[in-house]
C-alpha cells in the first residue's frame, strides 16, 4: 500500500576488533598477538630506554582496547636498549692571532649536527689592577655562552661555549675587547663530537712563578683543557708532563704570550684531581683558565631516505636534510628512468647509518648513446646513407663555397664525428657549392708592384707579364691587363699584365775634351738636353772644356734625358792655413799640409805670446796662392828673464816686499819648525836666489813656526778601581783632582764611577782629572755579580765570563744601528746554554734598542753570549747584567723619540727594585749628559758610524712600588732615539 514503511538494513562495516596489549612484551610476541586478534604488524621503530630490556616493545598505536577493523596495523617502538656512550672526538681545532679590538677566526665547517664548540680566548690588557679586561664572543649564527673568565693579573684568559644543531659551513667567530687600545688577542675554536657539554672549571692567576691551575672531573672519559695569557714576555711554554700544545702566539712586538693546552689522553674516572702546568718559565705574570669538556650519549643512527626517482639536487637535499652527505655519483644510460633521475643508491633506503655518512647514487643518463660518423669530404647522398645507417637523421643541410671541397661535397658536419649522441639525433651538414667567384679589380695606370699588391688582395694570382716602350706611360706603369677589371672569374684566377717601359732609347755622344759651347750643340744634335753643368779645377784640361760628363759615352737613356757635365776652371789655387798661435812645428806640418813650403823664420821676445808659438805670418791665413808657395814666420823667444833675488833670513814681510820689487810674486808660503831661524823668517826659497826665471814667476817660501802648546788625552778610567785609575792618569802626564763618592747599583765599590774630564778630552799637559767613586749597593735588593759589554759590527760576541751562585738573573741589554729605511732592525739573543726571550723593543726609530732575559739554573763558567741583527752589517752594542737576588721583571716600557730628550717612564711594582735602560742615538756619535741620579753603565760613542749606543741605570734602588720611574739624559736633545727601561724586581 503507498505510504507503507518499509524496513532497511545498514552495513556498519566489517566488525570491530579491539586491540591487544603488546606493552612489555618482546617483539615476536606482540607480533603473534597482533595476528592471532587479526590485525597486521605496522611500522617497527627502535629507541633507547633505561627500564624496558632491549627487544621488548616500549609503546604501540593504536593504544591496547581500542576498536579497530579487522587487518587493521599496530605500529610498535621497540627498546635497543640502554644508551650508550658516546664517542669523544674533536672535528675541527682553528686558531687566530691579532693586534685588533676586534678579532675574527678564519672560516671553518663542521661534520655533523649536535657538536659542542668551546672557545678559548685570551687578551692583553691595561697594566692596571683596577681596569679589568673582559671579552665578549658572537657569530657562526650561535648562542655564546661565558664558562670561565680569568683577569685578575693584566689582560685575560675566558672560555666561552655554543651549541651547533646542525653542520656549520664557512662559519667565523669574532671577539671583542671591553677595553681597547692596541692590545693583541688569540682565540681558537675546537668543535667536539660526542661531547655532553662542560664539566668542572678551574684556574689561577700569580704575579711570579710557573704557570699551574687544577680543577676535579665530574664525569669519566673527559677531556681537560686550559687557556692562558703572559703579559710579562714572549716566550714559549715549557709543558708539564702528560700535557700537549693545542695553539702558542709568542708575541715578539708586544711582549705577551697566547696559548692553549690539554691533558694528552681523557680522564679515566669522575673525581679525579687534574693539573694543568708549565715547568717554564718561571718568573712571569700570568692567567690561567681550566675547563672539563663532558663525554655525551651517543645518538641513535638515523635512516637513510629513499631517493629513488628523484632528480639529482633533489636527492641531494634530502641527503643533508636527514644528516647524511652526498658520496659518488655514477651514471649510466636508461631507456625507462629519465635523464637526471636517481636509478639507484648506496645504502639502500631505510638502511641504519652513522649521521653524515656518504650515500652514493647512480644517475641515468638517459637512453643509450651512438657515435656520430665522420662525413666530411662524402658526397650529400653519401653522407645521407651513412647517418641513417648509423640510427640518425640528417638535420638542416646549408651551402657555403670551398677552395678545397668539391661542390656537392660536405665540408663540416654537427655534431663532430665520433660524438656520442642519443639514437635517432639530428645530424646538420654544410655542403661545398665550389670555389668562391671574384671581380677582377682595375690595375690600369698602377705601377707593376702596386698591380701586383690588388690582383692578390682580390684573391687572384699575377699571370704573364709582358713590357713594351711608351711615350704616354710612365716606366713601370701597367698599360693593359687580361681579363679586363671587374669580370668575375674564380678565385686564384691568373691576371696578365702589359707594362711600360718608358719612351725609346737613344745613345749618349761623347763630349770629353769639347768647350762648353761645342759639347752642348753634339748634346742637343742626339735628342737630350743639357744637365747641370759644374766647375772644378784641373792640371790637364784647359779651361772651359769638358772634364767628365753623366751618364758617359753611348750609354742608351730616353731621348730627351738629362746629361750633366763637369768643366775645367784651370790650374787649382791653395788657401795659406792660419798658423798664428801654433808653435813653429805645428805652424811648419800645417803650411805643408796645405801644399806650401815653409819661408823665413825670426824670432822676437814677447809678452803674450808663449815661447815658440808663431806671432804673425806672411802671406795672411786665407790668402789665395799658388801651390807650392812659401809662408815666412815670426816666432817668440817668450818674455824677458829676470834674476830672483836673495830672500833666506829675511822677515816674511821683507822678502815679499823684494820679491816684488823684483817684478816677481810670492808663491805657496809654508811654515816649520826651527830652532835657528826666528820665528816669522825665511828658511828657504824656491827658485833659489840667483836663478833666471820669467817676469811674474812665482817664489815660494818657508817661513819658520813658534813651537807649539803640549797637550794630553784624557784616559778612560771609568770602571777601574782608584789605584788603577790614579796610576793612569799619571802615566798619561796630568793630575788626579777632586775624588768624591756615591753609592751605586752598577760598579764595584771602590771603583770610578765617572770622571770629568771624560775620556778622550784634551788638557795640557799636568791638568787634573776629578773621580767619583762607588760606595757599593744597597743591602736587601738585586746584586749586580757580573758585568760584560762588547762592540762592534754585524753579529757580536760577548769575552767569556763567569756567574758566582745558582739562579741568578741575566738580562740583555742591546742596542744596533739599522736601515735607514721602512725594513725595521731586531737583535736575537742566544748563548750561555740559556734560553733567551725579549722583554721588550724600541724600534720606531731607525736602529733597534731591545733587553731580553734567560734565568741561569746554576753557575756559569766561561760563558759566551751572541746578538745576531735581521738586518746584517751594521754596528751594534752588548751589555750582559747577571743579577743575584733577583725575583725577575717588574715593569718593561719601550719609547722612541726624534729631536727630544730620551725619556721612558714606567711603574715601580715592588720597593728596592733596580732601575735600567738602553738606548741607541743614530743621529750622531756623543756621549750622554746623565740626569744627578743616573749612570753609564756602558757608553760607545761609535765615531766610525756617526752612531751613539749606552746603558745607563738608577745609582740607587727605588723607594716604594706603585711610583713612576724616569730613566733620561739630559742631553744631547736634537737627535732621533730608541730606548726600553725595565725594571729589576728583588726576589
Amino acid at each position: 500500500m503507498i505510504g507503507s514503511a518499509v524496513a532497511l538494513v545498514v552495513s556498519s562495516g566489517p566488525p570491530q576488533i579491539a586491540v591487544p596489549n603488546t606493552v612489555g612484551l618482546t617483539q615476536a610476541a606482540a607480533s603473534t598477538a597482533i595476528t592471532n586478534a587479526g590485525l597486521t604488524v605496522g611500522a617497527v621503530t627502535t629507541a633507547s630506554s633505561t627500564v624496558v630490556p632491549s627487544g621488548s616493545v616500549i609503546e604501540q598505536s593504536p593504544v591496547a582496547g581500542t576498536p579497530v577493523a579487522g587487518g587493521s596495523a599496530v605500529a610498535l617502538l621497540v627498546s635497543s636498549g640502554a644508551p650508550t656512550a658516546a664517542a669523544l672526538t674533536i672535528d675541527n681545532t682553528i686558531s687566530a692571532d691579532g693586534t685588533a679590538g676586534t678579532l675574527t677566526t678564519p672560516v671553518f665547517s663542521t661534520k655533523a649536527p649536535n657538536e659542542l664548540l668551546v672557545l678559548f680566548a685570551s687578551s692583553g690588557g691595561p697594566t692596571s689592577v683596577s681596569a679589568k679586561q673582559t671579552l665578549a664572543i658572537s657569530g657562526a649564527g650561535l648562542t655564546w655562552t661565558l664558562v670561565n673568565r680569568v683577569n685578575t693579573q693584566f689582560g685575560t684568559a675566558e672560555i666561552w661555549k655554543a651549541y651547533a644543531p646542525l653542520p656549520l659551513v664557512n662559519a667565523t667567530v669574532t671577539s671583542a675587547q671591553s677595553l681597547v687600545g692596541g692590545f693583541h688577542q688569540s682565540l681558537t675554536v675546537v668543535s667536539f663530537q660526542g661531547a655532553g657539554g662542560t664539566g668542572a672549571t678551574g684556574g689561577a692567576s700569580a704575579m711570579f712563578g710557573a704557570t699551574t691551575g687544577s680543577l676535579t672531573t665530574t664525569g669519566a672519559g673527559s677531556l681537560v683543557y686550559g687557556v692562558a695569557d703572559d703579559s710579562a714576555r714572549a716566550a714559549a711554554r715549557m709543558l708539564g708532563p702528560n700535557q700537549l700544545m693545542v695553539h702558542q702566539w709568542t708575541d715578539a712586538a708586544a711582549a705577551y704570550t697566547f696559548w692553549v693546552q690539554s691533558l694528552a689522553a681523557p680522564v679515566a674516572d669522575a673525581g679525579t684531581a687534574v693539573t694543568i702546568n708549565d715547568i717554564g718559565p718561571t718568573s712571569d705574570r700570568w692567567n690561567l683558565a681550566l675547563v672539563e669538556i663532558l663525554v655525551g650519549t651517543a645518538l641513535p643512527k638515523p635512516t637513510v631516505p629513499n631517493l629513488v626517482g628523484l632528480t639529482q639536487p633533489a636527492a641531494s637535499t634530502a641527503l643533508t636534510d636527514a644528516g647524511f652527505t652526498a658520496g659518488d655519483v655514477t651514471t649510466a644510460s636508461s631507456a625507462i628512468v629519465p635523464s637526471g633521475i636517481v636509478i639507484s643508491q648506496t645504502p639502500a633506503a631505510f638502511t641504519q647509518v652513522a649521521s653524515g655518512s656518504a650515500v652514493s647514487l647512480v644517475v641515468s643518463s638517459g637512453p643509450p648513446q651512438v657515435a656520430v660518423p665522420n662525413v666530411v669530404g662524402l658526397t650529400q647522398a653519401a653522407a645521407t646513407t651513412a647517418i641513417t645507417n648509423a640510427g640518425l637523421v640528417v638535420g638542416t643541410v646549408t651551402t657555403a663555397s670551398s677552395m678545397t671541397v668539391p661542390s656537392g661535397s660536405i665540408i663540416s658536419q654537427s655534431p663532430a664525428a665520433a660524438t656520442q649522441v642519443a639514437s635517432g639525433s639530428a645530424v646538420s651538414l654544410v655542403v661545398s657549392s665550389g670555389p668562391p667567384q671574384v671581380a677582377v679589380p682595375n690595375v690600369v695606370g698602377l705601377t707593376q708592384t702596386g698591380a701586383s699588391s690588388a690582383i692578390t688582395s682580390a684573391s687572384l694570382t699575377l699571370g704573364t707579364v709582358t713590357t713594351v716602350s711608351s711615350t704616354t706611360m710612365p716606366s713601370g706603369s701597367v698599360i693593359s691587363q687580361t681579363p679586363a677589371a671587374a669580370t668575375q672569374v674564380a678565385s686564384g684566377s691568373a691576371v696578365s699584365l702589359v707594362v711600360s717601359s718608358g719612351p725609346p732609347q737613344v745613345a749618349v755622344p761623347n763630349v770629353l775634351g769639347l768647350t762648353q759651347v761645342a759639347a752642348t750643340t753634339a748634346i742637343a744634335n742626339a735628342g737630350l738636353v743639357v744637365g747641370t753643368v759644374t766647375t772644378t779645377s784641373s792640371t790637364t784640361v784647359p779651361s772651359g772644356s769638358v772634364i767628365s760628363q753623366t751618364p758617359a759615352a753611348a750609354t742608351q737613356v730616353a731621348s730627351g734625358s738629362a746629361v750633366s757635365l763637369v768643366v775645367s776652371s784651370g790650374p787649382p789655387q791653395v788657401a795659406v792655413p792660419n798658423v798664428v798661435g801654433l808653435t813653429q812645428t805645428g805652424a811648419s806640418s800645417a803650411i805643408t799640409g796645405a801644399g806650401l813650403t815653409l819661408g823665413t823664420v825670426t824670432t822676437v821676445s814677447s809678452t803674450i805670446t808663449p815661447s815658440g808659438s808663431v806671432i804673425s805670418q806672411t802671406p795672411a791665413a786665407g790668402t789665395q796662392v799658388a801651390n807650392g808657395s812659401a809662408v815666412a814666420l815670426l816666432v817668440s823667444s817668450g818674455p824677458p828673464q829676470i834674476t830672483v833675488p836673495n830672500v833666506v833670513g829675511l822677515t816674511q814681510a821683507a822678502a815679499s816686499t823684494a820679491i816684488a820689487n823684483a817684478g816677481l810674486t810670492v808663491g805657496a808660503v809654508t811654515t816649520e819648525l826651527s830652532t835657528t831661524v826666528p820665528p816669522g823668517s825665511v828658511i828657504s826659497q824656491t827658485p833659489a836666489a840667483g836663478t833666471q826665471v820669467a817676469t811674474s814667476s812665482a817664489v815660494a817660501l818657508v817661513v819658520a813656526s813658534a813651537p807649539p802648546e803640549i797637550t794630553v788625552v784624557v784616559p778612560n778610567v771609568v770602571g777601574l778601581t782608584q789605584s788603577t785609575a790614579s796610576t793612569l792618569i799619571t802615566s798619561a802626564g796630568l793630575s788626579v783632582g777632586t775624588v768624591s763618592s756615591a753609592p751605586s747599583t752598577t760598579v764595584p765599590a771602590g771603583s770610578v764611577i765617572s770622571q770629568t774630564p771624560s775620556a778622550g778630552a784634551t788638557l795640557a799637559a799636568g791638568g787634573a782629572v776629578n773621580l767619583v767613586l762607588s760606595a757599593g749597593q744597597a743591602l736587601g735588593t738585586p746584586q749586580v755579580d757580573v758585568i760584560v759589554s762588547v762592540d762592534g759590527n754585524g753579529a757580536i760576541s760577548t769575552p767569556a765570563f763567569s756567574t758566582g751562585s745558582a739562579g741568578e738573573l741575566l738580562v740583555a741589554f742591546a742596542s744596533s744601528d739599522g736601515p735607514n729605511g721602512s725594513t725595521r732592525q731586531t737583535v736575537n739573543i742566544s748563548g750561555g746554554g740559556l734560553a733567551w726571550a725579549l722583554v721588550r723593543r724600541a724600534n720606531a726609530q731607525f736602529g733597534t734598542a731591545e733587553i731580553w732575559t734567560a734565568t741561569a739554573p746554576g753557575p756559569l763558567v766561561n760563558a759566551v753570549v751572541s746578538a745576531t741583527q735581521s738586518s746584517t752589517t751594521f754596528h751594534q752594542s752588548l751589555t750582559i747584567v747577571a743579577f743575584r737576588g733577583a725575583g725577575g721583571i717588574g715593569d718593561a716600557v719601550p719609547a722612541s723619540g726624534h729631536r727630544t730628550l730620551p725619556m721612558v717612564s714606567l711603574i715601580t711594582t715592588q720597593a728596592g727594585s733596580l732601575i735600567y735602560g738602553v738606548g741607541v742615538d743614530p743621529d750622531r756619535s756623543i756621549g750622554r749628559t746623565l740626569a744627578s741620579d743616573e749612570a753609564i753603565v756602558h757608553q760607545w760613542i761609535d765615531k766610525g758610524s756617526n752612531k751613539t749606543f749606552w746603558v745607563q741605570a738608577f745609582v740607587a734602588p727605588v723607594t716604594n712600588g706603585g711610583s713612576v720611574a724616569t730613566i733620561y739624559d739630559t742631553a744631547p736633545s736634537s737627535d732621533s732615539w730608541n730606548m726600553v727601561a725595565i725594571e729589576i724586581v728583588p726576589r
